[in-house]
């Protein structure tokens, strides 16, 4: 299935919601324009909108709507089902408030929520009940994530890629 990338994403609820319960992650995402592909891609799936507003100390990766835009050009996105797409998204949330003022030159691996509950089994290379994680580190005094695949990703309010996990190479 081809999927239309004007749609998709998930939430650093930017810099603001670090270390707070999501508010109406709708409305946020709703009044921040640059994230628009992100409410279209989260309003999919309204069991993860709802599974995050009741999350407490969580930090949300959010890929703004340039992001969707180059992924959607990668011959990865071209054949992601509906449940790869919920794997990646949940691959955005970082079990646990990681405040960019928080990193530094040694580099942190977070846990994500790809995993963290036995959802999306096909998706996670590791044993049960393990997270896949993400590296998080200040490089050239600038924030960055790198995913499974070892992408370099510039963290700003929004994310400027979306963050790839291993197995997205033949998802």
């Amino acid at each position: 299935m081809k999927l239309k990338f004007s749609a998709l994403t998930l939430l650093s609820i930017t810099a603001q919601a670090f270390s707070q319960a999501v508010p109406d992650l709708v409305a946020l995402l709703g009044n921040t324009p640059e994230l628009s592909s992100l409410l279209s891609a989260v309003s999919t799936f309204p069991e993860m909108v709802t599974a995050l507003a009741a999350a407490e100390n969580i930090t949300i990766l959010a890929p703004n709507n340039d992001a969707f835009t180059a992924f959607a050009a990668m011959s990865q996105a071209q054949n992601v089902s509906r449940e790869g797409l919920a794997a990646l998204l949940s691959y955005h949330v970082i079990n646990g408030s990681v405040p960019s003022t928080a990193l530094s030159t040694t580099p942190a691996l977070a846990p994500t929520y790809l995993g963290t509950f036995g959802e999306y089994p096909s998706f996670k290379n590791l044993t049960t009940g393990d997270s896949q994680v993400i590296k998080a580190v200040i490089e050239d005094g600038k924030p960055y994530v790198y995913g499974g695949l070892g992408m370099k990703v510039s963290v700003q309010t929004t994310v400027s890629q979306l963050v790839l996990p291993a197995w997205c190479v033949c998802c």
